[in-house]
């Protein structure tokens, strides 16, 4: 995973006519247009898929888009969210990595954080947190169309506790948690390092796991990293990414711990309180043909 992780932020859409370039502004370099229904296709180097829509009444619906040619590490374009802060031009299309492919389906993952907000209270697990209700409720309503949710499967998720200390080597171990079916979540921390990578740890060099901070999260109060003098060299590479939500939760005496990336990349798990909030990266399995 994470091919095409050097262009995951290319965020400039290409239109079907000379009106909607010229309102959208043109083509990023490395970006293979596969449009539906119309034999316009422009492709060069790069490894990144953005798909858009012809003869749509809504520009950013995607009822109809085929995904059957894209491949682990490209970004795609499906459904739409506030992302600018500027709620005047509407919502911005969500920009999504394609993390597994197969029987019909994608997983995507988004590319940016695109909301801000706590996980619950420190006895929630994944099944009854503020956060799931969030994502299968308001987000799944506000993001996609009636077309765009039809295409959304149901996901039976096998959600394992950790539990620190256990296992044979003492480091922690997985017990089973209780399953739930779900058409938006988070990544667990297994599904993390599989589908985005285990390297990266403390150097910085995994961008698949580092979102940057959408506007709208950054008006709402997510943390950005910026770099001040003084900090390390290496550092300067971190401008703009933020920490964001897994769904794995460690159960303790003292309360609940939810795991989280930090804006380096690495895997760490913070108490769960209802101030405490974190990027929401959501996750989808979408169907790969109309």
């Amino acid at each position: 995973a994470g091919a095409g992780a050097g262009t995951a932020g290319v965020g400039s859409a290409a239109g079907a006519t000379a009106a909607t370039v010229a309102a959208k502004g043109t083509a990023a370099l490395g970006v293979k247009l596969a449009i539906a229904a119309a034999a316009v296709t422009a492709t060069t180097a790069a490894g990144v898929i953005a798909y858009q829509m012809l003869n749509s009444d809504r520009a950013n619906d995607y009822a109809q888009v085929s995904f059957a040619d894209a491949s682990v590490g490209d970004v795609v374009r499906f459904g739409s969210y506030e992302q600018d802060n500027n709620s005047g031009n509407g919502p911005e299309e969500i920009e999504w990595l394609v993390t597994e492919t197969g029987e019909g389906e994608v997983l995507l993952v988004s590319v940016n954080g695109l909301d801000f907000m706590a996980y619950d209270d420190e006895s929630a697990t994944w099944e009854s947190s503020d956060v799931r209700e969030w994502l299968n409720g308001d987000f799944y309503r506000t993001a996609f169309t009636s077309g765009e949710q039809e295409r959304i499967v149901e996901s039976v998720l096998e959600n394992d506790l950790w539990i620190t200390g256990g296992g044979a080597t003492g480091g922690g171990e997985y017990i089973p948690g209780t399953p739930t079916h779900d058409r938006v979540f988070l990544l667990s921390k297994r599904e993390a390092e599989k589908y985005l990578g285990t390297e990266g740890y403390y150097l910085y060099t995994n961008s698949n796991r580092m979102p940057k901070v959408t506007e709208y999260a950054r008006a709402k109060g997510a943390f950005v990293y910026t770099y001040r003098e003084g900090d390390p060299a290496r550092n300067k590479r971190l401008e703009g990414y933020s920490r964001w939500w897994l769904r794995t939760v460690s159960e303790k005496e003292n309360g609940n711990f939810a795991f989280m990336y930090d804006y380096t990349g690495y895997t760490a798990s913070v108490r769960i309180h209802a101030e405490d909030q974190r990027l929401v990266r959501p996750v989808i399995r979408v169907t790969s043909r109309p």
